[in-house]
C-alpha cells in the first residue's frame, strides 16, 4: 500500500480531502431533470437496484450512502471542535480581559457551550 490511511478516529472515517475528492466525483443527487415532487397524489417510487459506488485504490469501495453519512460526521465532528475552541477561548483568554462582574456569566456561557453546542443555537 503505498497511500496507507492514519486512523484518528473511534470509527471509520476517510481523510477529509479523500471525502471531498469523493463528493466532487459524485454527482448531485437531485437535478432540475431528477427534481422530486412530494404530493399526497404521487405514488411511492419503486427502488431500484442500481447503487452509486466509489472504489479507491488500495481502500475500498463506498456507496453514495457511506460516502454522505461520512461527510456528515465529519461535519458533526467540525462542530463539535468549534465548541470545545469556543469554551477554550472564553475560559482562558475572554474571561480574564472581561470585568470582574460579568466572570459569573462569562461561566454561564462557557458551561452551556460546552453542554449544548452544536444543539443550541
Amino acid at each position: 500500500m503505498k497511500n496507507p490511511v492514519l486512523i484518528q478516529d473511534a470509527f471509520y472515517i476517510l481523510p477529509a480531502k479523500l471525502l471531498d475528492a469523493c463528493m466532487a466525483v459524485l454527482p448531485v443527487a437531485n437535478t432540475e431533470a431528477s427534481a422530486i415532487s412530494v404530493d399526497e397524489a404521487s405514488q411511492d417510487a419503486a427502488p431500484t437496484a442500481m447503487v452509486e459506488t466509489i472504489h479507491i485504490k488500495d481502500v475500498g469501495a463506498f456507496s453514495r450512502t457511506q460516502i454522505e453519512t461520512f461527510k456528515r460526521c465529519q461535519n458533526l465532528k467540525t462542530a463539535v471542535q468549534l465548541g470545545i475552541d469556543m469554551h477554550k477561548w472564553l475560559s482562558e483568554e475572554g474571561l480574564p480581559s472581561l470585568p470582574a462582574q460579568y466572570h459569573d456569566l462569562a461561566r454561564e456561557v462557557a458551561r452551556d457551550v460546552l453542554e449544548s453546542y452544536p444543539y443550541k443555537e
